[in-house]
């Protein structure tokens, strides 16, 4: 079964679910406003993560519910989210490219040590208070940058070989 096809079953598996989390979800983020991002950076998105913003483009902000907390995860899982995620918050496109330039003028400024060994190919998708979830644009490996380990761990925590795994134990849900 393909990606996209498992994210339509999330949808439906959410609606009946997960209907908090189903109520915060952005309609698709528009193909014009992906490639505008794709241009602008000068590296095409990964295809899986591309059909998860073209599944939805993110999450309110105003929202409590989000689809990657822990809530929303198995109990046991190896590649998603843990305490750091409850309040964690999938951003829509355009967020993530102004929160990706955002750490990147901390780093050409030096105005932030923590930031130092960002890497500018990744992309922030999720964020919380104290760590993104970042997506590394030339492989599509998932990462968690905890800023307090910048000085230690300048990749971060590899979380998954791409969306589609990083997505997995919530993707199992649907049987």
């Amino acid at each position: 079964m393909s990606f996209a096809t498992k994210l339509v079953q999330l949808d439906t598996w959410l609606q009946q679910q997960r209907p908090a989390i189903a109520a915060v979800l952005n309609p698709p983020a528009p193909e014009s406003e992906i490639a505008s991002i794709e241009e602008t950076m000068d590296h095409r998105l990964p295809q899986k993560l591309r059909q998860l913003y073209l599944w939805h483009n993110g999450e309110s902000p105003e929202q409590k519910n989000h689809l990657f907390t822990s809530a929303s995860w198995p109990e046991s899982q190896e590649y998603g989210p843990s305490e750091w995620a409850k309040n964690a918050r999938w951003l829509p496109i355009t967020e993530a490219w102004r929160e990706r330039n955002s750490v990147m003028d901390a780093v050409n400024i030096g105005d932030d040590p923590m930031t130092s060994n960002w890497q500018p190919s990744c992309l922030p998708i999720a964020r919380t208070n104290g760590a993104v979830v970042g997506v590394e644009l030339r492989n599509g490996e998932v990462f968690l940058y905890e800023f307090q380990q910048f000085y230690t761990d300048p990749w971060g925590q590899h979380l998954a070989s791409g969306c589609e795994a990083w997505l997995a134990p919530l993707l199992s849900k649907l049987g």
